[in-house]
């Protein structure tokens, strides 16, 4: 039987076969799992692991969880934003959607698009408004990223 320090090695697999088991076993075993995702987001890396870490914390959807992942993302550039951004997209209280309204505003064009897209995929029609005033984003990839969260929302 695998330990948890294979499971979290395994997040870094380049194939699903390898990281799919690890990050189904980390989300069926949040109470061993979580400090030990919590401690690869307090690393502040940018390798494979981490950026799995946020779907897995997602998934898993406690709300300790989110001061955390939104902080990340926050600091995040590119797609570590992305990563970091779906994994409050997963996550389904209201806090994860609350923090994805706030990173909206965010200077960081990386940062306020991922949350933007972020927002369509969580598919919360509540979103809309703060979507709809992204299409008037001084940047085009946040207005693009905006524009396919709401046909994300129409669906």
């Amino acid at each position: 039987m695998k330990i948890l320090a294979d499971w979290l090695g395994a997040l870094g697999d380049e194939h699903v076969e390898g990281f799919g088991p690890a990050m189904q076993w980390l989300v069926e075993h949040p109470a061993e799992a979580r400090p030990a995702l919590r401690a690869l987001l307090d690393e502040n890396r940018n390798d494979m692991a981490t950026r799995r870490a946020f779907d897995v914390l997602g998934r898993i959807g406690d709300v300790d969880d989110v001061p955390a992942i939104a902080a990340r993302l926050a600091s995040a550039h590119g797609t570590l934003a992305a990563d970091a951004a779906h994994g409050l997209a997963l996550h389904r209280r209201t806090e994860a959607r609350d923090a994805l309204i706030t990173a909206t505003a965010h200077l960081d064009p990386d940062v306020a698009g991922a949350a933007a897209s972020a927002l369509g995929e969580r598919g919360d029609p509540s979103a809309r408004p703060i979507l709809e005033r992204l299409l008037a984003h001084a940047d085009d990839g946040v207005r693009h990223r905006a524009k396919l969260a709401l046909e994300e929302l129409s669906r």
